[in-house]
């Protein structure tokens, strides 16, 4: 398979090809590795995980879901990151509404934001760029966002 595209997690996998042998591995790890192979015949992905990235756009399946059917509203937790490829395919099958989706994870101001699909694209797109890269007013104002989206109380020591 190819190395991922991140340059980091590439050279780390090339490390462990070079240093990884079949013939080495214990009983239980060559049956794991067979049914990873297996997997990837019958779905193309070796692990769920694979397909989860790929599919939903983050690692887990939503989780502490509310829903607000009077008011159209849907609130749930996801594991890294907002489940766009989820997201367009819900926007695709109704494909006149536009779905206002806000955002926000447990790194609190690095990976939140708006997002609008309607017919299956992205038609408003205001998300924070990596902490890194904002300058003090930006983590102010996205960590803030973030605080709003999640409910969570800055004076709150526990965030």
């Amino acid at each position: 398979m190819p190395l991922h595209e991140n340059v980091t997690i590439a050279n780390w996998q090339a490390k462990n090809r070079e240093s990884s042998s079949i013939a080495a591995l214990p009983e239980r790890d060559f049956e794991q590795f067979i049914q990873m192979l297996r997997n990837f015949r019958a779905t193309g992905f070796m692990h769920y995980l694979s397909f989860t990235r790929e599919n939903w756009g983050t690692k887990w399946n939503a989780y502490e879901q509310e829903i607000d059917a009077a008011a159209g509203k849907v609130k749930f937790d996801t594991a890294w990151s907002c489940p766009i490829p989820v997201l367009q395919a819900l926007s695709a099958s109704h494909p006149t509404e536009l779905i206002e989706v806000q955002f926000a994870d447990e790194d609190l101001g690095s990976n939140c934001g708006t997002i609008h699909f309607k017919a299956g694209e992205i038609v408003h797109h205001d998300v924070s760029p990596g902490w890194q890269q904002l300058n003090e007013e930006g983590q102010k104002r996205w960590e803030a966002f973030a605080y709003e989206v999640k409910g969570y109380d800055p004076e709150d020591d526990q965030w």
